[in-house]
């Protein structure tokens, strides 16, 4: 009687931690939406610099950067010095540089439309802003509304474009 009360007992723990992961995994998988909306954030966090920054912090930022992005990918922003296909690494060292002439910066993204297109494109519409003040003093605010093409690659949402979209003025 007691034997098969444990038999019984084990049974039941183990369909409860069945049923428990595997509600789990339903609750908490992530979406494509869910981990493009990260890769965004984590986009903006590695561009941002705090004043007191430690030097270990921004190279962290800096190195973890470069799992974001295609091994090719096209940077268009109107400008030579920023505009062409760069590899990571290319994108890592002119974030480093970017990061070496702000004293400070945020950057924040905003207005977001996103397309997917299964099963593994997407197209992001929204809003970018700078805001911070170089090493000489000089106090920058600049917004920009850009497209970033994204493309799933090893099960991970990579940036495969981004480019400065155009907006008719009067």
């Amino acid at each position: 009687m007691v034997r098969r009360f444990r038999r019984w007992l084990v049974g039941l723990v183990l369909v409860a931690i069945a049923v428990g992961g595997a509600g789990w995994y339903w609750f908490y998988r992530q979406s494509d939406e869910a981990a493009i909306h990260r890769l965004l954030e984590q986009l903006a966090y590695s561009a941002s610099r705090a004043e007191k920054e430690k030097t270990s912090t921004g190279l962290w930022k800096v190195h973890s950067v470069g799992e974001l992005f295609l091994p090719e990918t096209e940077l268009e922003f109107r400008t030579e010095m920023f505009s062409g296909k760069y590899s990571p690494e290319e994108i890592k060292s002119n974030l480093q540089r970017f990061r070496q002439v702000m004293r400070e910066s945020t950057v924040r993204y905003r207005d977001l439309e996103l397309t997917l297109t299964p099963p593994d494109q997407a197209t992001v519409v929204f809003t970018g802003q700078l805001i911070g003040r170089t090493r000489d003093g000089r106090r920058v605010d600049e917004v920009r509304n850009l497209v970033c093409s994204l493309r799933k690659s090893e099960g991970k949402w990579k940036v495969a474009r981004i480019s400065v979209r155009d907006i008719l003025e009067k």
